[in-house]
Order: structure tokens, then sequence, then C-alpha cells
């Protein structure tokens, strides 16, 4: 059985849109399918512990929605054995875009249905106070939080994913936060190794390159079993922070003096008061946290293989 869960409010409604498109296909029709809406913020958490213990044989969980649904899904989700695939419904879709997932939801659906093949995937985990949690995506602290907060606070959001363009969201917050972002002063342990950085733009951790919507962030970070990759922006003009983001999609900021890439196991950030952080596209507060890498993968099916062996 092919088991679908659906964030109906992903998109501004576009993974209910995309959902409801599919099931009219022959495709759709002509597989055992069964299918769970999330009604409210956490649901795909409950929903994804009920599926963990679930004795029906499941040949593939795939979520429809967006990055946030993944994040919640994924913290629920104990069974690591059940493959697991996305639609695009969200507003980024960057989890997807690392996956080498991509074309319509019919295209996705039969990769997903044809491949015995699936691609190894590896979360990290990030530790507030003694609560851990999985993400998939990249944790940042400073000025890539404030615009995820500002994106999800927006009215405009819902205006771009209406005409289909929810990564301009992500640029609109960029242009209004940067005048306002004071930098932070924080200290790091990176594997043992302490120290200060002052005036500091972004502080980020990821698994692969992409955040809001494309911007290769950290270009050179590639999912494994070991390491994340942070970047790290710091004592740069805001004239410059604008350049940098306005190279961001191709990844060119990175030959920039003010931007640092570093491979760890394991990174400890602290600050001198409680901050904002994103969380693939999620925000909450933290005055220090911790980031390593999960020991256990997830699988992935509906991967474009083409451009995943690219």
């Amino acid at each position: 059985m092919y088991i679908f869960v659906i964030n109906p409010q992903a998109g501004n409604g576009r993974g209910q849109r995309l959902f409801t498109q599919l099931q009219k296909t022959s495709t759709y029709q002509k597989i055992n399918a069964h299918f769970i809406y999330t009604q409210y913020k956490g649901h795909a958490r409950e929903i994804a512990e009920e599926l963990s213990h679930s004795t029906i044989q499941i040949e593939t969980i795939i979520i429809v929605g967006g990055d946030g649904t993944i994040y919640e899904f994924l913290n629920g989700f104990t069974n690591r054995s059940i493959p697991l695939s996305f639609l695009l419904g969200g507003s980024g879709n960057d989890f997807a875009r690392a996956c080498h997932i991509d074309g319509s939801s019919e295209e996705i659906l039969k990769r997903i249905i044809s491949q015995e093949k699936t691609v190894t995937y590896w979360p990290s985990t990030y530790q507030l106070a003694h609560e851990k949690h999985l993400f998939v995506n990249s944790i940042g602290f400073g000025f890539d939080a404030l615009i995820a907060k500002k994106t999800n606070q927006s009215s405009a959001k819902s205006n771009f994913n209406k005409l289909g363009l929810g990564r301009l969201s992500y640029i609109y917050s960029l242009i209004k936060g940067l005048i306002r972002f004071k930098p932070l002063n924080i200290k790091i342990n990176v594997s043992g190794l302490e120290r200060e950085i002052n005036n500091c733009w972004i502080a980020s951790a990821s698994n692969h390159p992409y955040v809001g919507g494309g911007m290769k962030l950290t270009p050179q970070a590639k999912n494994n079993p070991d390491e994340v990759t942070l970047i790290l922006i710091h004592s740069i003009s805001r004239l410059k922070v604008l350049l940098l983001f306005s190279t961001v999609y191709f990844g060119f900021h990175t030959h920039l003096k003010e931007v640092e890439q570093i491979n760890t196991e394991q990174v400890t950030f602290s600050f001198e008061n409680e901050i904002d952080l994103q969380v693939d596209g999620e925000t909450e507060q933290a005055k220090s946290c911790t980031i390593s890498k999960e020991n256990k993968s997830i699988f992935i099916r509906g991967v474009h293989f083409s451009k995943e062996e690219n």
C-alpha cells in the first residue's frame, strides 16, 4: 500500500490542489493507496508515529507538503525501513531539490512505483537544552532565521504562492530584513575547538546546499553520514550582504573573504541572549544549540536518477 500524508495548508493550498489533481490520474487509480490529511501543527509528527508502528505492508510513504511538513513527519518517524518520497507542495521545496525529486506529481508517482532503487539520506540532529530533534535541510541563526520568520509571518507569502512564485517570498523578506538586522556575537565550539565570532550575520549548519527556495547558501555541502557543513558570514557591510545574496543562487558568494565554510562532525553555538533560529524553515528560539549527524538514515524513492548521478 502507498500512504499519502497531505498538508492541505502547505504552499497556500498547493499541496491540496496537487493531490486532488493526482487522484484523477490513471497512475494513481491503479495503485492501492490510502491518504491522511494533517489537521493542525504537529499532526504530521503524530501520523508518523502511528505509521511507524503500523502492521500494514507499506510500500512508500509519500508526503505532500513543504519542508515544514517533512520536518514534522521525520521527527515522529521511527520505522526507517519504510521508504519515503515527496510531492512538491510547499513554497521552497529545498529537501526535494536536494534529493533530485522533480517533475509533475504523476511523473514522481510513476518513478516511485517503478523504482526498486532508493537513495540513502542522513538527517542531522540539533539539541536545545535537553530536547533533541532531527532536521533534514539546515539550521541557522542570525539573518537567515530573520528571513524565515518574516516569510512565515508575511501576507505576501500567500500571494506569491498563488502565483506559483513561492521563492520570491524569501527574497521579499530578505530585502525587508536587511535594514533592521543587528549582527550577532557568538561563540562556537567546532569538534572541541572554541572561537568567538563578532559581527556575525549568518551561522548555519546544512545537510545540502539549498535554503529559501533554491539559494545555494552552502554550495559545497553534500549529504553524508559523517559531517555537516557550516557557513559563517561575519564582519561584512550591509551593502556587501546585498551583493552576497545577489549571487547566492549560483554559490558565488563563497569567494568573499567574509564567508567561511567548515565541515565538521559536531558544533555547538552559544549566544549572549536567547535568539531566533530557523530549522527547515520553521522558527523557534535558543541560547545554545549542539548539532551533529544522525546515525540512522532514511530511504528516498521517486528520485530523478539522471540528475542524482551528475
